[in-house]
């Protein structure tokens, strides 16, 4: 997987060097290559970056009106469900009379439909590498449990780290940022690692300070900033509130992170404040949720490929 991630940033780095381009849709293409080369490996992993076909599948997801749809799909979830059943002339009356959200297929239908083609790639090859879904068939799962959670995989990934791979390079290109570039240019430089064409896993031992900066990203504009409801099904108290049996609690990453007591200057971008030994700061830091149900993105953190 090591030698991937290389081959991935060559491609990236071929696409940007010496010309213009949207860096939003750049890196969502390097994401969607490095995460169906994660997930699937040899039978699902694409090559957006360098090739048009493979970014049709986030048509529907790069639809402005799948904000739309993602409100119906919430709040009227029946209404979508029977929509995406109407075909013939059904479909055509409702089409003509507006009633549609977002024209078929439904947002993130490309990314499912990649993930069932991808299984059943893998299945019949009996392809054995070191991805998600490898590891999923040992589970003795069906075949559209499978797929479902690959695609769980994508969508839970595909965004997030392409908004914050956007967000930090955003941060790096500013004015008054040029000496945490030139500092992150340095120590990068000086990591101790050799120029062998494979890159060493390290930790954020071995790069402090873009450690700091990754971590400071994910505080000022974690991709996560929505409350994560949790339901208890006991009555129990929390921080002296008595809370009854099936109550929605909630919390955000966005107010964890702008408690002025724990990160002063809270709107600041200032990932010098991690180079610190303050224990409040992992304490307080929420960009992946806690508890069983937290993102497992956050296993990737402290661990860089270089």
């Amino acid at each position: 997987m090591k030698g991937d991630v290389n081959v991935q940033v060559k491609k990236f780095m071929r696409t940007v060097g010496g010309k213009e381009v949207d860096i939003y849709l750049t890196l969502l293409y390097y994401s969607l290559d490095n995460i169906t080369q994660f997930i699937y490996g040899a039978a699902g992993e694409t090559n957006a970056l360098l090739d048009p076909k493979d970014r049709i599948m986030l048509n529907d997801q790069l639809d402005p009106r799948s904000t739309k749809l993602a409100w119906f799909a919430k709040h009227a979830r029946w209404y979508v469900l029977w929509l995406a059943k109407q075909s013939g002339t059904t479909e055509q009356i409702l089409k003509t009379l507006g009633m549609y959200p977002q024209q078929k297929p439904f947002i993130y239908s490309g990314i499912r439909d990649h993930a069932l083609a991808s299984y059943y790639r893998f299945k019949n090859n009996q392809l054995a590498d070191n991805t998600i879904i490898s590891r999923l068939m040992k589970f003795g799962l069906d075949d559209l449990d499978i797929a479902s959670e690959c695609a769980d995989h994508f969508l839970a990934g595909i965004n997030t780290t392409t908004d914050t791979l956007t967000f930090l390079i955003w941060a790096l290109s500013r004015s008054e940022n040029k000496h945490r570039q030139e500092r992150l240019r340095e120590e990068l430089l000086n990591a101790g690692l050799d120029s062998t064409p494979t890159p060493k896993a390290v930790t954020a031992a071995h790069v402090p300070y873009m450690d700091a900066i990754i971590n400071e990203v994910l505080r000022v504009w974690g991709p996560l900033t929505s409350t994560q409801p949790r339901i208890y099904s006991k009555d129990c108290e929390i921080d002296g509130y008595f809370i009854p049996a099936g109550t929605i609690v909630s919390c955000q990453g966005y107010t964890f992170h702008r408690n002025p007591e724990i990160f002063p200057d809270p709107d600041t971008f200032l990932p010098e404040r991690w180079l610190t030994d303050d224990p409040k700061l992992k304490q307080w830091w929420w960009a992946f949720s806690t508890g069983g149900r937290m993102c497992i993105g956050i296993q990737y953190v402290p661990l860089y490929f270089l």
